[in-house]
């Protein structure tokens, strides 16, 4: 069940992302009166960040558990070994807190930029 709804969610987050697609391309924006949050860059950053967040929750809630398979079952299997069962949730997370900031700090730089 939690699988279905991970794959529901991924849906609605693409269809969003149609949708938003659709309306940026539709509305006339300037690009010196550009909101900061509207950067491609940021969107896209900030999305994989919500993926990230995602898959942690997934894994916290259903641990995968050994033996490993697959591309990155090394990593799962390094993780794992490190810190426990949810070692791969804390693997997720780590890296949705780095996209986040990331994806914060290009829109301090981009609001830096226009107002000087």
């Amino acid at each position: 069940m939690p699988i279905l709804i991970f794959i529901g969610l991924m849906l609605a987050l693409l269809a969003f992302i149609a949708w938003d697609r659709h309306r940026l391309t539709v509305s006339k924006i300037t690009p010196g009166k550009q909101a900061p949050y509207s950067d491609p860059k940021f969107l896209g950053i900030l999305g994989v960040s919500l993926m990230m967040a995602i898959m942690a929750a997934a894994q916290w809630f259903q641990p995968s558990l050994p033996p490993f398979s697959g591309k990155f079952s090394y990593i799962y299997s390094v993780m794992h070994s490190l810190m426990g069962t949810h070692g791969p949730a804390w693997l997720f997370s780590g890296l949705a807190l780095l996209f986040a900031t990331q994806a914060f700090a290009l829109v301090q730089a981009r609001s830096r930029e226009q107002k000087g």
